[in-house]
């Protein structure tokens, strides 16, 4: 048995496919829409967006805004924040301590530096 007849008119179970006779008969119209035409696109209303866009730490890192020990800050705080309603001040302080410590050892940390700086710098661990 063979699928020539697949997608061709005419073919066995085939059927042709036809257009809507307007745009009230179409799937999911309801009719209730403004309507002006097939390459009509109009906005009903706009809104006043404001975004600025905050540089990324790596970026802050690279033009010299912050240092080592600031990267570092800033990955742990954005690690972290979630935790501060859940858990105490103690625990939290501890999880902090200990993340900025393995990035700290953390070779691809050293990797990053390096590519992204030029030179490795060292992060003095600030406890």
């Amino acid at each position: 048995m063979g699928i020539d007849s697949i997608g061709k008119i005419g073919g066995f179970g085939a059927v042709a496919p036809t257009a809507p006779s307007s745009i009230d008969g179409a799937i999911g119209s309801t009719g209730a829409e403004n309507v002006h035409g097939p390459d009509t696109f109009s906005v009903s209303g706009t809104s006043n967006v404001e975004h600025t866009m905050e540089a990324s730490p790596i970026d802050r890192l690279r033009t010299g805004e912050v240092d080592v020990n600031g990267y570092l800050d800033m990955h742990v705080d954005r690690a972290t924040a979630h935790l501060a309603q859940h858990i105490d001040s103690e625990q939290l302080e501890f999880i902090r301590s200990s993340l900025r410590s393995h990035l700290e050892q953390d070779p691809a940390f050293a990797d990053l530096l390096r590519c992204t700086t030029g030179s490795v710098q060292s992060a003095a661990h600030r406890g």
